[in-house]
């Protein structure tokens, strides 16, 4: 009996976890059922940008595979941002990064890189010591968000 209830009990848990996931999908306007609602991420922004939802996916994907590797550089390159060239450099990396953001539809993220771009530009020591940490923990929490998306829990049936 205890194998039946832990049974009734997963499917219990599967049930909830796709009833919250259907009332945020309607919340935040995610109008494919398939897609399922992430925090900050905006599925039609990001669909503007691939020629199908596969594509789209296999790149959130990829950009979630990469987020350890580029915040770790660029806290490296953020270590030199007080001279010119480590600021070029910084300059850089977070544009890119910015941009990342933005094509897989992640528009948080792509605004705060923005404001960390200015800012090195400007030599802005105040907001870079504000803002960068910040950044930093929204980037590195795509991690768990973005685990989701792993390919099975994807099937195109269009």
């Amino acid at each position: 009996m205890k194998i039946k209830a832990g049974l009734v009990e997963q499917v219990e848990e599967k049930l909830q976890e796709e009833e919250r996931q259907n009332e945020l999908r309607k919340k935040h306007g995610v109008e494919d059922a398939r897609l399922p609602f992430i925090e900050g991420l905006d599925w039609k922004y990001a669909a503007a940008h691939f020629k199908d939802n596969e594509a789209m996916l296999d790149t959130l994907r990829f950009f979630a595979g990469t987020l350890d590797y580029d915040a770790k550089e660029l806290e490296q390159l953020f270590a030199d941002v007080d001279n010119e060239a480590g600021r070029t450099a910084y300059c850089t990396k977070i544009h890119s990064m910015k941009n990342s953001a933005s094509t897989v539809g992640i528009i948080p993220l792509a605004g705060m890189a923005k404001v960390l771009e200015d800012a090195a530009r400007k030599n802005d020591e105040n907001i870079l010591l504000t803002v960068m940490p910040i950044f930093m923990e929204s980037w590195l929490s795509y991690r768990e968000k973005l685990a989701v998306l792993k390919p099975e829990s994807f099937v195109d049936e269009g």
